[in-house]
């Protein structure tokens, strides 16, 4: 019976999901057709797999002590606003 335990939680993100994309077919007037939800639901395996993937990594980044944030690097170049801080005089 605990052998199933871990595809509860799967079930209800899917659940989830499947309600989430019916409500915003409603909220914002989009045709939300069959194919959205067989996407939705053949992928749901797949996108499991990468957060599971994502998950390991970050175990192992973590035990390995590694703090460095991956993060892609933004210079605010689209940004048209001065920066706030003054600059120094």
């Amino acid at each position: 019976m605990l052998m199933y335990a871990p595809f509860l939680p799967i079930a209800i993100t899917l659940m989830t999901q499947v309600i989430g994309l019916r409500e915003f077919g409603r909220s914002y007037r989009q045709p939300v057709r069959a194919r959205h939800y067989v996407f939705l639901l053949v992928g749901a395996p797949f996108y499991q797999w990468v957060l599971m993937g994502a998950a390991f990594w970050a175990v192992v980044q973590h035990v390995q002590g590694n703090t460095i944030w991956h993060k892609t690097a933004h210079g605010g170049h689209h940004r048209d606003v001065p920066a706030l801080v003054p600059a120094a005089a």
